[in-house]
């Protein structure tokens, strides 16, 4: 698990970084395509890392189930469409075949499915090169209270031969003199999806091969079945999650932008995070250790703190209890980011028991972190802090000037007209323009526009609210 830590720590900047300027319209495609490649790469490495965590956990007793309510159309459709996007680079069809008959929502482990299902639906999509891939769901009265509900993955490729078909779910195994060698692979993805289909009581099995060519004298495709018993529940239990299709964090970058304070000990971790923050519209400030969380909280009065768990000196458990602690702090959000994800949903629970908000794993994506600031009540919202002490920023035709400056590119009227402000009322807004002259000292430009927006936006509400 330690192990584990070390190696997430560099994958968080290596994909962090790749996932921005893949992105990024002002590099030249030969460069974004160049950081695509590099994503790609980290992704497969993460993959590697992950699954032979999870088949340490397995193997040691130690892979804990974590069982919920969810509603199984959105589910599905969410898997589908993902795996359709694979598909259709690679120009095969793909089809979904739901039953009729589906329950509403169901509980299980909705993680692990998804885990068990992705990796089949992938690997059904790896191996074809012409022809189909098929996800068929139905449903069938189980023991009890529970029904049966069989996921059938179904593909058109070379097919898997009957004297290796118990070998392929064998950690590490590697397929010789087959043409499933062409394809780059470590063999843990069947191990690990039916060891985690056992344990949640159901089967995993396999056919193949499932067609024949009697004119070419060959026999082709795979069927790999789920069976899984589940609770059934009636439409209603639960609310339906919306499905989103569209890029989530439109949200942030149109408004809601807040200061936030990234705690990290590691500078790679906290350059990331602080420039994937301030792509999404945010501002930031930082501490490299938790001990510097209070003074920086005083300071600059974030709406937001995302700090790591493991520190030297005062880690982010003990960090997060002395904010608590203090009144005018107790409501400012906190989300711990970690990459000693060995405690899964332990972990997570111990850290909103003990005043985290959110918890997001390192590496993330974009989209993970902004799944994890919706989660939040919003940066802000509910904090003790009194509003003039944490805003007070100058008035906006002031900021509106400051932002000529910003654009023109002109940092040395920018940093005169910062000193006029701040002398033109000594310590009225001490906490905004401090802040302003770290990021200009720092010239990190998108921060101080950012910065600037948002502090347009809060003073226009109070002018407002004054009339």
């Amino acid at each position: 698990s330690n192990i584990s830590h070390e190696l997430r720590t560099p994958l968080n900047a290596i994909l962090g970084y790749s996932q921005l300027f893949a992105g990024n319209a002002e590099l030249p495609p030969r460069f974004r395509s160049g950081m695509r490649t590099i994503q790609r790469a980290g992704e497969h490495l993460l993959m590697l890392i992950n699954d032979i965590l999870d088949l340490s956990k397995i193997e040691v007793g130690r892979m804990e189930l974590d069982p919920g309510r969810f509603p199984l159309a959105i589910f599905l459709r969410e898997l589908v469409d993902l795996i359709m996007l694979r598909a259709r680079e690679k120009k095969i069809d793909f089809r979904f075949e739901p039953d009729q008959g589906l329950p509403a929502v169901i509980e299980t482990d909705e993680l692990r499915l998804r885990q068990v299902l992705l990796n089949l639906l992938s690997n059904a999509v790896k191996f074809t090169d012409s022809g189909y891939c098929c996800l068929r769901v139905s449903a069938r009265d189980g023991a009890g209270q529970s029904i049966r509900l069989d996921f059938v993955v179904e593909d058109t490729g070379p097919g898997i031969s009957p004297e290796i078909q118990e070998e392929i779910f064998q950690p590490f195994y590697q397929v010789k003199g087959e043409p499933l060698h062409q394809v780059e692979g470590t063999g843990l993805g069947l191990a690990i999806s039916r060891r985690l289909v056992r344990l949640m009581g159901g089967r995993l099995t396999l056919i193949s091969p499932v067609f024949t060519d009697e004119e070419k004298g060959i026999s082709y495709g795979s069927r790999f079945t789920v069976q899984l018993e589940v609770a059934a529940f009636a439409e209603g239990v639960l609310p339906a999650r919306e499905h989103r299709s569209d890029n989530p964090a439109l949200s942030h970058r149109q408004g809601g932008r807040g200061l936030v304070l990234v705690v990290d000990d590691i500078e790679s971790n906290r350059r990331i995070l602080r420039d994937t923050l301030e792509s999404l519209g945010y501002t930031t400030c930082e501490a490299v250790d938790g001990g510097e969380v209070e003074e920086a909280c005083t300071r600059y009065g974030p709406d937001l703190v995302m700090m790591d768990l493991r520190m030297p000196g005062v880690d982010g458990f003990e960090a997060a209890a002395r904010l608590r602690r203090r009144p005018e702090f107790s409501g400012i959000p906190i989300v711990a980011v970690t990459a000693f994800m060995t405690g899964g949903e332990d972990l997570r629970e111990r850290c909103l028991r003990e005043g985290f908000n959110g918890f997001l794993g390192k590496p993330f994506s974009p989209e993970q972190l902004v799944s994890v600031l919706d989660t939040l009540s919003g940066p802000g919202q509910g904090s003790d802090c009194p509003d003039d002490a944490r805003t007070a920023c100058p008035p906006v035709e002031e900021l509106e000037k400051l932002l000529v400056h910003v654009r023109a590119g002109d940092v040395d009227t920018l940093r005169k007209e910062i000193d006029r402000i701040a002398a033109a009322r000594p310590g009225q807004y001490s906490s905004f323009m401090d802040r302003l002259r770290a990021l200009v000292e720092e010239m990190r430009m998108m921060a101080i526009e950012n910065l600037l927006i948002s502090g347009c936006e809060r003073g226009g509400e109070r002018e407002e609210k004054t009339t």
